[in-house]
């Protein structure tokens, strides 16, 4: 929040709306504490609140409770609803696009398509062929993933049997990655 980086003794900080201030009412109450502590205060308009009076304090912190107690009731009332639809065969999430799609990416990089390009094909994510064809296993663990934003026409490649201490974005925590320029 750049007002309260700025805010100096004497200031006051105005919000709008106390919802867009803060998430919960202890973050909250660490910004009025820092905003206490460069010798300021803070108001909110619509609710008419002024931190510099006792009651304005009192006000601020009650209904930063009441408001984490309504979105805490709501969560509970969501989850359970997402129970009950469950056990009634009724909610059963997102289907895997990816997953689903997994045969296919890397029957396409064995074409030698890159992940773009089967990105845009099968109508996923490129995050999500990486994903995909890096969680091929064995047999896909030296694919060559694409080259690198950051310069040149360098690639990266995956390969579970090197021994390189180099690390690559694209590979999964214990794999490790050799970069031929």
């Amino acid at each position: 929040m750049h007002g309260l980086r700025r805010c100096r003794e004497g200031d006051v900080l105005v919000v709008s709306k106390l919802d867009r201030l803060a998430r919960s009412t202890q973050h909250l109450l660490e910004i009025v504490e820092r905003v206490k502590r460069k010798g300021a205060h803070l108001q909110i308009i619509n609710l008419g609140i002024d931190t510099s009076t006792a009651t304005g304090k009192l006000l601020l912190t009650m209904i930063a409770a009441i408001g984490q107690f309504e979105r805490e009731m709501m969560l509970e009332r969501q989850r359970e609803g997402i129970a009950k639809a469950k056990s009634d065969g009724k909610y059963k999430g997102r289907a895997p696009t990816a997953r689903a799609k997994a045969a296919q990416a890397r029957s396409l990089k064995d074409e030698g398509v890159g992940a773009t390009e089967i990105a845009r094909r099968l109508k996923i994510g490129r995050a999500s062929v990486y994903r995909v064809l890096t969680a091929a296993g064995p047999s896909g663990a030296n694919l060559t993933l694409g080259a690198r934003a950051c310069g040149g026409d360098d690639v990266v490649r995956i390969n579970s049997e090197c021994t390189s201490s180099e690390r690559c974005p694209q590979q999964r925590k214990g794999d490790v990655a050799t970069c031929h320029l």
